[in-house]
């Protein structure tokens, strides 16, 4: 039975870990506006591995931007990968990794991308301010996890820090976004960030049928008590067909007649 990229997950991890380092999953890269599925970290020293069930052209070009980031940067597949794939990877100073049941076997070493020698010793170079903010991410971010899971409905990380977010929220009332963004482990850039992508999911969830009671801010609780009352005007036979639109401001909804 062939290996699905989330059972390639835990080898890797494994492997990761033996050669020292704490392990991340689904980590937020700012250069590419995209995820890393696993980054190790040890000090200062960041390894990185995209996953794939076979060596293709796409994730060969995924590792290959994430070398910008990373000294170390895999390609881990399950299948066999052709020698024309591990030739191109060579050329790319990208490793290669094969899983194979609970082993990983390295197909090649990963080698350092020639920027790396000319970028040393300047700590402000734009390449070394995206490494300093994967760095400062997995600082706020919680080791372990599953890479490569696909996503299903209440799951994934957003969820996750969203159900604490709720937990802090109940047991402080009045905690802010700032304190909440300390306390709680997340992969947010900043605590408006954080702040933005909660609301945003709530917003959601109103869409999904939530009550404005089970709802814990304000845009998302008017947008749900807006499409309460317009489901109960159409149940009752009423006109009730005008759009939704956001208000200025606070970003609650508003009904244009």
């Amino acid at each position: 039975m062939a290996l699905r990229e989330s059972d390639m997950s835990k080898p890797l991890e494994e492997w990761i870990r033996g050669q020292g380092y704490e392990v991340y999953v689904e980590v937020p890269d700012y250069y590419c506006n995209r995820r890393f599925d696993m980054v190790g970290r040890k000090g200062d020293d960041l390894l990185i591995i995209e996953m794939k069930t076979s060596l293709t052209k796409g994730v060969i070009h995924q590792a290959q931007r994430a070398t910008m980031q990373s000294r170390k940067v895999y390609c881990a597949v399950a299948s066999d990968p052709k020698q024309a794939g591990i030739d191109r990877c060579a050329e790319m100073k990208v490793g290669v990794l094969r899983v194979i049941g609970d082993a990983v076997m390295v197909l090649l070493e990963a080698g350092e991308a020639s920027y790396w020698k000319w970028d040393e010793g300047l700590p402000n170079s734009i390449a070394e301010r995206y490494r300093q903010k994967l760095r400062d991410r997995l600082e706020r971010m919680e080791e372990g996890g599953i890479a490569g899971k696909p996503s299903e409905k209440g799951e994934g990380p957003a969820q996750k820090v969203y159900r604490q977010v709720l937990e802090c929220r109940r047991q402080n009332p009045k905690a802010t976004w700032r304190e909440m963004y300390e306390a709680i482990p997340n992969h947010y850039a900043s605590a408006q960030s954080m702040g933005s992508s909660m609301v945003k999911l709530e917003r959601f969830k109103a869409w999904d049928g939530a009550r404005p009671e089970e709802l814990l801010f304000k845009p998302a609780q008017d947008l749900a008590r807006l499409l309460k009352k317009r489901r109960e005007r159409k149940d009752g036979g009423q006109r009730g067909d005008g759009e939704v639109r956001w208000a200025d401001g606070d970003g609650g909804a508003e009904e244009i007649p």
